[in-house]
């Protein structure tokens, strides 16, 4: 996506497993796009993920980006609930999302959930 911004200042392009400015790491998520990444703030306990996983409000459960906004809704699906199973593995309380409201406590447990994983913070990850 980095080829959208050309001409509209200087762009550093970043690579899946490098880590940036403030310890923050990127990881693969590649469901929805190539270049879909999710980045882990450790400093912060926090997990940001992009498109895949939405929320309207609040209290509202995370769910999948709408069916028409992707190429085979069955498949990408299930390429994201791959990589939020993979994301699990990481260290983090906090879900901060693109579309709609963070999980400011809670956020493994709801990724879990929307990934269609059992996780228990006693057991570690994770278990279909």
């Amino acid at each position: 996506g980095a080829y959208e911004l050309d001409g509209r200042g200087p762009v550093t392009r970043f690579r899946f497993g490098d880590e940036l400015p403030g310890g923050v790491v990127v990881h693969r998520v590649n469901a929805i796009s190539p270049d879909e990444c999710a980045l882990h703030i450790p400093a912060h306990e926090a997990l940001v993920c992009a498109d895949g996983a939405i929320r309207s409000a609040d209290d509202d459960p995370l769910e999948f980006v709408p069916d028409a906004l992707m190429d085979d809704p069955e498949e990408t699906k299930a390429g994201l609930r791959a990589a939020f199973a993979r994301l699990l593995e990481l260290d983090f309380e906090r879900l901060l999302l693109t579309h709609g409201p963070p999980v400011v406590a809670g956020g493994k447990q709801a990724l879990a959930e929307l990934a269609g994983v059992a996780w228990d913070p006693a057991r570690g990850c994770c278990w279909r």
